[in-house]
């Protein structure tokens, strides 16, 4: 497999993985119905017959996607948004994030962990879903370690760092011609700027991929991230130094008023949370927004 140019969603390795994520959000090959809602889990042939199997193109022309531009429609998008933000989003954070940590080497289709989580944080962000903060603070110290495609490791870092970057709510523009659409444009040999096109090109995951980042770029990532996972060893419903669920004397607990996710039963506990939160959350929240009723 390879890459028809540099940037998101335009290799192989990237259409297979929305693919594979789709389907772990709950969104298998789909089809509208009669009143022009959405089927779950149905697939037809072009006659209308049902069909047993995997069509390349029968899924793109009858799924739901998790990257938005892979949708027929508007409500496609919502409904999809809709599961995400529902909870599915944060499942999937947990199980990749679980994954990274525990170093295993064989998901699908990438080696690393730390890639599946960014794309499923770029696919996201297409549909405009709400990142959770603990979320973000994971994508950027991640891109600069997973991503080889330098467009793609470009693209991300806007979106998460500005300017124009990506907000709750908002669906994201990428800029990104897709994998079929490049295929099959004039500009792909033009903008294409290393190895062959199509099976030759330099893909993440090929013999012909660009070199990884430095061992020191890969090392500060796999650190923020230990610093991210410490940060959250308590549940973002509790006290983020101590554990307890609810503050002293039936008070309300304490919120961090930039992340609005980090809770704290006093603020003793979070002044004393407070160096581990700012190293995991870098960029998110500051000391003038520490406490907050």
């Amino acid at each position: 497999m390879g890459a028809w140019c540099l940037g998101l969603f335009q290799s192989d390795e990237d259409s297979e993985l929305v693919i594979k994520l789709s389907e772990a959000a709950g969104f298998p090959q789909t089809i509208p119905n009669k009143e022009g809602h959405i089927v779950l889990g149905l697939t037809v042939t072009p006659n209308g017959k049902k069909f047993v199997g995997r069509s390349r193109d029968n899924l793109a022309k009858n799924r739901l996607s998790i990257y938005a531009n892979d949708n027929k429609s508007t409500a496609m998008k919502v409904t999809i948004r809709e599961r995400l933000d529902g909870g599915k989003l944060q499942e999937l954070i947990d199980k990749y994030t679980a994954k990274y940590h525990a170093k295993e080497e064989g998901a699908f289709p990438a080696p690393e962990s730390g890639y599946i989580l960014c794309i499923l944080g770029a696919c996201a962000m297409t549909l405009g879903c709400t990142l959770p903060a603990a979320f973000k603070a994971q994508l950027k110290a991640l891109y600069p370690a997973a991503l080889h495609l330098s467009e793609a490791r470009e693209q991300l870092k806007k979106a998460l760092e500005g300017p124009g970057g990506f907000q709750n709510g908002t669906p994201y523009d990428f800029s990104s011609v897709g994998l079929h659409d490049m295929m099959t444009s004039k500009k792909a040999d033009a903008e294409c700027k290393q190895g062959n096109l199509g099976m030759n090109a330099g893909g993440q995951f090929t013999m012909f991929a660009p070199k990884p980042p430095a061992e020191d770029v890969v090392a500060k990532s796999r650190i923020k991230m230990e610093l991210i996972r410490e940060e959250g060893k308590h549940s973002r419903d509790a006290c983020g130094q101590c554990g307890k669920g609810e503050a002293d004397g039936g008070k309300a607990m304490l919120v961090c008023s930039r992340c609005k996710e980090r809770k704290y039963c006093s603020k003793e506990c979070q002044a004393a949370h407070w160096p581990l939160h700012k190293a995991a959350a870098s960029g998110v929240c500051h000391p003038k927004y520490w406490f907050a009723q």
